[in-house]
């Protein structure tokens, strides 16, 4: 009652004043408020119980300035200047301050006084009231620090933070928000904070927006902003809506957390499980479809051979070049499709880059319009890979970026070694690897197809067919490296190799062999007729004997027979699968318990199976993938005889 009668009813006091002094001291006694009053020489002359029984002080220790020995230190100066202040411009006061409780503890006060006035208009001095607010007060520094906490943790916070209102006006959002969104702080106040968003997210983002605040549930959304140099950067956008005392929606809070990278290794997995997945389809075409090209190759190249020189020939030499030319092509598709097979192990040797990066780009810009610029550091490490898979990746970008400059232009070829991969939009990676960067100033890729560039079957080239940079990625992962593309229209395409690198103390450098005259004794195991008699051809043609058999046992049988009249065999090539019968896996393990020093090759059409790029683990001496040039064949043979 009596804080009200004090602020605002004044002309009550002057009322109260014409009571007898019993009745007036009775009536101020009995309130619970802190009541004091003073004369016109500014010294106290009444405190009400309330106050007293407060203080725990008696009441003549109060009057006078007795009362302000209560005041804590801190506050003395500001309270009684106050007073004082107030009572020389009769002005009513208000004021908070610490009072000693008779605890002996400091409780937080409001005090308010008015000035009292005789009928006549004389100051008569002052009568006023206090209430205890520590427990506001307490609230109140507990929010207060509890805002400053918040400050605190929003300024170092690694994700960014923002405050709305009810009606999702945002009036707070921290530096990490501007960071991340691109979005200055004062644009993103008001509606702003959602206007950078990516514009095919516009209208999913303001539903689930909507949605949050209607129903008043928490916020879980992925959606990307754009910034204003058009880097595209994918959020998870979390929010929780908060309520006051009576269960009215106050205020909604959230954050926004950088997920790019996240997104871009999931893209990435994604598309390795695409391409795995034809892996079953491609390995069983491709291996049936080199068998058929491998009679075809040889026999075109016997053929040529064979031909007299008459000129009259040569329109027929012509047309037997170009067919064995598209003979090769198509096994080129073949090997990418190979590539999708799943357990395919790359044939990996410890060699240097250098020249390797210079003879595939001579091959893929040969004829085309595009000047080369190369940057190879002169102590390039050396990495494990799979000579020729690498020769694919390297032509396959390099195709591309051909193809992106019809009109010619220029491809910068760099080559370092990096200790540690920390390339912005990859996750880190430890070791060491070789970074092999290929830059065109082509056309660019627009953002819609960036994303599905290493998809299988996916060109925008009316003669494309998809498979290049799909076999270029799905190489570098069985070579445990990284491929990253960076593109932007108008403005080229970078791609970003990594390799491992190989270890210091590796054997470096790419083996060349010198082919010798055909000599020795070789059996050929194979279930394919044709293979069988294309290849006997070949072989004959450049000096060798050579028998044949159907499958293992077959084979097992004939080297045994010719050890026997004193006639061995030099060296078996033997088919890894058989159909129906012994293959060259088991078979080539009989060989050596028949001899241990015997030389085998194996010889296959499916070489994605692990045999294949871990022969010596198996008993073999050599390799060689179906279809194969003679010279290809005829190198490996007069290495190992050689040997």
């Amino acid at each position: 009652m009596l804080p009200a009668f004090c602020a605002s009813h004044a002309s009550l006091a002057q009322s109260l004043m014409r009571l007898s002094p019993e009745c007036y001291f009775q009536m101020l006694d009995s309130l619970p408020a802190l009541i004091w009053a003073s004369g016109d020489d500014a010294r106290c002359t009444y405190f009400n119980k309330s106050w007293l029984a407060f203080t725990g002080r008696k009441l003549e220790e109060e009057l006078g300035d007795g009362w302000a020995d209560g005041v804590h230190p801190g506050d003395f100066e500001y309270c009684v200047q106050t007073y004082l202040d107030s009572f020389h411009a009769r002005q009513p006061f208000k004021m908070e301050y610490r009072l000693r409780h008779r605890d002996g503890s400091y409780r937080w006060i409001s005090n308010e006084g008015r000035p009292m006035f005789d009928s006549k208009g004389g100051f008569r001095g002052y009568l006023g009231y206090c209430c205890d607010i520590t427990e506001q007060k307490l609230h109140t520094e507990s929010l207060r620090e509890s805002e400053q906490s918040f400050q605190n943790l929003a300024r170092i916070s690694p994700v960014g933070i923002f405050r709305t209102d009810a009606d999702a006006h945002c009036y707070y959002v921290n530096l990490r928000w501007a960071e991340i969104t691109g979005m200055p702080v004062e644009e993103a106040m008001g509606r702003g904070w959602l206007s950078n968003l990516h514009p095919e997210d516009r209208t999913s983002t303001f539903e689930k927006v909507d949605e949050s605040f209607r129903l008043r549930e928490e916020l879980n959304h992925e959606c990307r902003f754009v910034k204003a140099e058009g880097e595209i950067v994918w959020v998870l956008l979390q929010g929780r809506p908060e309520f006051d005392d009576q269960g009215i929606l106050r205020s909604f809070v959230g954050t926004v957390t950088d997920i790019t990278r996240s997104a871009q290794q999931s893209d990435e997995e994604l598309k390795i499980n695409k391409i795995e997945s034809l892996g079953v389809l491609a390995g069983g075409i491709a291996h049936d479809f080199n068998n058929l090209l491998t009679p075809i190759l040889l026999n075109l190249s016997i053929a040529k051979n064979q031909l007299p020189a008459e000129e009259s020939l040569e329109e027929l030499q012509d047309r037997m070049d170009e067919a064995e030319q598209a003979a090769f092509r198509a096994k080129n598709l073949t090997q990418q499709l190979l590539t999708f097979a799943k357990g395919g192990v790359p044939v990996k040797k410890a060699v240097t880059l250098g020249d390797l990066i210079q003879e595939a780009a001579h091959f893929a810009l040969h004829g085309s319009r595009i000047e080369t610029d190369f940057s190879l550091a002169e102590d390039l490490w050396a990495a494990h890979v799979d000579v020729g898979q690498l020769n694919q990746v390297l032509q396959n970008i390099l195709v591309n970026a051909v193809q992106a400059m019809d009109h010619g232009g220029r491809v910068w070829i760099k080559a370092d070694n990096v200790e540690d991969i920390n390339h912005p939009a990859l996750a880190p990676v430890q070791g060491r690897y070789l970074c092999v960067q290929i830059e065109d100033e082509g056309e660019g890729i627009p953002q819609e197809n960036l994303i599905r560039i290493f998809d299988p079957y996916f060109s925008t080239r009316v003669n494309g067919n998809g498979l290049g940079l799909a076999t270029a990625l799905s190489i570098v992962r069985k070579h445990g490296g990284l491929l990253h593309v960076e593109s932007e229209l108008g403005r080229g395409t970078i791609f970003y190799l990594y390799l491992p690198a190989a270890d210091p103390g590796d054997i470096l450098g790419r083996p060349k062999h010198l082919a010798v005259p055909g000599r020795g004794n070789i059996l050929i195991m194979d279930d394919e007729e044709l293979v069988r008699n294309s290849m006997e051809a070949m072989l004959k043609t450049l000096g060798y004997k050579v028998s044949t058999a159907r499958d293992g046992n077959e084979a097992l049988e004939m080297y045994r027979r010719a050890q026997a009249e004193k006639n061995p065999i030099d060296l078996i090539l033997m088919d890894l699968t058989v159909q129906g019968g012994m293959g060259g896996k088991r078979a080539v393990q009989e060989v050596k318990t028949i001899d241990p020093e015997a030389k085998v090759v194996v010889c296959s059409g499916y070489s994605n199976d692990p045999v294949m790029a871990e022969f010596k683990d198996h008993g073999f001496q050599g390799a060689i993938q179906k279809p194969f040039r003679p010279e290809e064949l005829h190198a490996l043979l007069s290495e190992l005889l050689a040997s």
